[in-house]
């Protein structure tokens, strides 16, 4: 959910690749997303292959969303709580060093990130490095 939050709607094979499932396992993830009510889909316009559904959050899927990641934020808060101010400053740096060196494949922007509450995490790193590496491609 925070994948289609963060990228928008997303074909299932997208999906699939974000999280690593298999096609018919994405599908069975969709299916309790909808009877969950979080998510919707419905035939993409792809005119190569209209068999091709786009996965999209109803606006419960994305309060869900907004909970989830208010709880992780806690969580992380409560594990970095014995950091000083400096200690986190520095885990923050090489954290940062460590994303913008495998940034640049562009698979990071669908796997790393679909973890990242991209409102606290900006300028995003592995965008970044992305963003970098197809610059000096073209």
């Amino acid at each position: 959910m925070v994948a289609l939050a963060t990228f928008g709607d997303l074909f299932v094979d997208e999906l699939s690749r974000a999280l690593f499932l298999t096609h018919s396992g994405t599908t069975r993830l969709v299916n309790r997303l909808e009877e969950a009510g979080w998510a919707t889909r419905r035939a993409g316009d792809d005119d190569a292959d209209r068999r091709r559904v786009l996965v999209s959050l109803t606006p419960e899927g994305r309060k869900v969303v907004g909970d989830v990641l208010t709880a992780r934020q806690e969580a992380l808060a409560a594990l970095l709580a014995p950091l000083s101010e400096t200690q986190r400053e520095q885990l923050s740096g090489i954290l940062e060093t460590i994303l913008r060196g495998h940034g640049g494949d562009g698979r990071s922007l669908h796997t790393t990130c679909r973890r990242c509450d991209h409102q606290v995490c900006v300028p995003c790193p592995t965008l970044e490095a992305h963003r970098a590496a197809t610059a000096t491609e073209t």
